[in-house]
């Protein structure tokens, strides 16, 4: 971790470094897979956490065994971050909350609860526990 010339926090990363490696790659002969994709992350506020939701795809034509959510307390490790459990089984794409707090929530902030996305459609909400 270090700070670019403005100040800004700027995180360093080994390239490529997998938080979830995949258990069966898309890269091989067969057409099972096992893989997390797609992640979404935001701070919650009520957790006090960062929290991570993404797919996981289970075959080769991305067919989406389910949705994960995943928690840490800090981003600058990576080794931090909770087993992903799943919250969802298939689900859209691209899984994400928007904050519902007036004049903070956003896709990167968010509470208690929150509207849950998939695939850019909205039809639930999430509330999250500790």
């Amino acid at each position: 971790m270090g700070t670019d010339q403005e100040g800004r926090t700027l995180w360093r990363f080994p390239f490529e470094t997998a938080i979830f490696p995949a258990a069966d790659s898309w890269h091989d002969e067969g057409t099972v897979v096992d893989a997390f994709w797609g992640p979404s992350v935001h701070w919650n506020t009520y957790l006090r956490r960062w929290v991570m939701l993404l797919n996981r795809a289970s075959d080769v034509g991305w067919r989406q065994e389910g949705i994960y959510v995943s928690f840490s307390p800090r981003l600058d490790s990576h080794q931090q971050w909770s087993r992903p459990q799943q919250i969802m089984t298939g689900g859209g794409w691209y899984p994400h909350v928007m904050g519902l707090q007036v004049g903070s929530g956003t896709d990167r902030l968010a509470g208690r609860a929150a509207r849950f996305f998939t695939g850019g459609r909205s039809e639930y909400l999430i509330r999250f526990h500790r």
